[in-house]
């Protein structure tokens, strides 16, 4: 829990560091930061510092999936919990690339160590990050399709249709009829629920 809420802190304080330097008109470069142009040294340091609070995060993702693998043995992991280390993974790799622009490129140039900077470099580095982590924005979007979209779609009510046999949908189910699934009954003594099966 300390090293939760540390890397917490440290996303917080680089965030704000970042948005107060944002504010006060010195990093109109905002998220790409492509060089040469050149913000202040306290946004970079902003921006390091979310960085690595959020490596932390991936640590901990992992070692707690690693402790639930070692309590549960043979127990197949939780769909939502592997999406989210997958997702952390993805991340702490998409976010190499900027991290090494901004510490080995960037912020020395805007401290003043140095007079000039590698422009094609940088973008190489930064275009590492920038078209991989587009898919780490969608991991909670497939991770809440299929986990919390199921389970919605089972606690919906089945309406009887007049089609062929005596199969049954819901009729708010969009998801089977764009992939051409039926729902029919299940007879049961508890109140009836449905299987989808593939035509």
């Amino acid at each position: 829990m300390r090293w939760a809420w540390a890397g917490f802190w440290l996303v917080i304080v680089g965030t704000v560091l970042a948005a107060a330097t944002m504010a006060a008109g010195k990093a109109s470069v905002l998220y790409t930061f492509y060089p040469p142009m050149i913000a202040s040294p306290f946004y970079y340091l902003g921006v390091v510092l979310v960085v690595v609070g959020s490596w932390v995060w991936v640590a901990l993702m992992s070692i707690n999936l690693r402790a639930w693998k070692k309590e549960n043995p043979g127990v197949t992991i939780p769909l939502a919990m592997f999406g989210n280390v997958a997702g952390a993974y993805l991340w702490a790799w998409t976010s190499v690339g900027a991290a090494i622009e901004v510490l080995v490129l960037i912020l020395p140039a805007s401290l003043g160590l140095t007079d000039t900077i590698n422009a094609g470099l940088a973008r190489v580095l930064f275009s590492w990050t920038l078209h991989a982590i587009v898919y780490f924005w969608l991991m909670p979007a497939y991770i809440a399709f299929y986990t919390i979209v199921p389970r919605a779609h089972r606690r919906a009510p089945l309406q009887r249709h007049h089609g062929r046999g005596s199969r049954s949908c819901c009729s708010s189910c969009s998801r089977c009829r764009s992939a051409s699934i039926i729902c029919s009954p299940i007879r049961r003594s508890a109140p009836a629920s449905s299987s989808c099966t593939r035509r």
